[in-house]
């Protein structure tokens, strides 16, 4: 699943599995669909007692990005082609640390639980600002204000219409931009073994297998 399938918080309250979600409000498939198939595999656990196991990472980095995907935006920084930043923020954690809680999860989980798997909770100014360190690049700092980054998506979105092609930023992707996407993975930790490797880490090993594979 997607820990989007949660409430978020802030840094001092966080969001975890007992938060209501909100996501419903941006109006992404990818979000809406994450959220109602969680919603399908908990009531066949509850009505035919399916053996299930929820997992919700939140923003990951790793190996293996073949699309790429996260990858992108550690490429992007990488070329200096950032140069603003919405006032918002995520969640982050290891690829690798994912794949560890999905395993233990098999012998340690309990059925009908979901389990939030994420580490580190930063704003993007932080978050570019280690990749930036890790790739050796000069870091992205100006900060857009809020109606700016909608003002922007707005704008994306109806050149999209018009020239009919799928866009890189909208006002949708905006707006979950501008928020702070904050949760707590302390159940997955204290049930699942969750391990906590540094998200630079992470970046680090995304980079690389990218650069080995010419990605």
């Amino acid at each position: 699943g997607s820990a989007s399938s949660f409430g978020f918080g802030s840094k001092d309250k966080p969001g975890d599995e007992t938060t209501p979600s909100v996501s419903d409000k941006y109006g992404l498939d990818y979000i809406d669909s994450k959220k109602q198939a969680q919603e399908y595999i908990l009531r066949e656990v509850k009505e035919n007692n399916l053996p299930a196991i929820m997992l919700n990472p939140t923003f990951m980095f790793g190996a293996y990005d073949s699309k790429p995907g996260a990858g992108r935006i550690i490429k992007s920084i990488q070329k200096e082609q950032v140069f603003a930043l919405p006032p918002g923020g995520k969640n982050y954690i290891a690829a690798k640390d994912v794949a560890t809680a999905t395993v233990n999860a098999l012998t340690m989980g309990r059925i009908g639980e979901c389990y939030i798997l994420g580490n580190e909770n930063l704003d993007f100014k932080e978050a570019f600002g280690k990749i930036a360190q890790v790739v050796n690049a000069k870091a992205p700092t100006r900060m857009l204000p809020k109606w700016l980054c909608l003002l922007i998506g707005s704008i994306v979105d109806i050149y999209s219409n018009i020239t009919k092609s799928v866009p890189v930023l909208s006002y949708n992707n905006m707006k979950i931009g501008c928020e702070e996407h904050y949760f707590s993975s302390l159940k997955a930790q204290n049930e699942l073994g969750l391990p906590l490797a540094k998200i630079e880490v992470a970046i680090k090993e995304c980079s690389d297998w990218m650069e080995e594979n010419n990605i």
